[in-house]
């Protein structure tokens, strides 16, 4: 398995928002899985969570879920170009969604929430990303650390290849 440097998998994700801009295959091109992690997520929301969509990519699932409860739904990315479409996104349909969404660049290993703040923490295909068992350990200790005690982590990775490569290789 070949490992990209933080650089390479910043720059794959830049061409990927430049190249499919408001499209569901900013994230992914498999648009019927997208489809049922949406569906099996906010499922798993209750109107009036306070949410953290972590690694939103260009917002295409944080709207649907905001579209399918009355969340209170912040979306971060590292990426300014996705953040950028998802703020395009968000303008274009404020007035189908059922909650707030809100959308800034950020970074999972680094959040700059405050700890106990949401009830919901989601993390779609972000943790494959990473590169080291370290950088990924540290992004799930910042998702647990901003969840509120009992709240829920939502994690998604998609294919046996994403989570293998959350365990660390020896």
């Amino acid at each position: 398995m070949t490992k990209l440097t933080q650089e390479e998998v910043y720059e794959f994700w830049t061409k990927q928002a430049r190249e499919y801009e408001l499209s569901p295959s900013a994230s992914w091109s498999d648009h019927p899985v997208i489809a049922m992690e949406i569906r099996e997520i906010a499922s798993r929301l209750q109107d009036g969570d306070r949410v953290l969509d972590a690694g939103c990519a260009n917002g295409y699932s944080s709207a649907q879920l905001a579209t399918a409860r009355r969340v209170e739904l912040k979306g971060i990315d590292y990426i300014p170009e996705m953040i950028e479409h998802a703020q395009l996104r968000l303008e274009r349909l404020s007035k189908k969604l059922a909650g707030s969404v809100c959308f800034e660049v950020g970074d999972i290993t680094q959040l700059k929430e405050p700890s106990n703040a949401y009830d919901k923490v989601v993390v779609i295909r972000v943790l494959i990303n990473l590169g080291t068992w370290e950088r990924q350990l540290k992004a799930l200790e910042e998702c647990s650390r901003v969840l509120r005690p009992g709240g829920l982590l939502l994690l998604s990775e998609a294919t046996l290849q994403g989570w293998q490569r959350l365990v660390p290789q020896r």
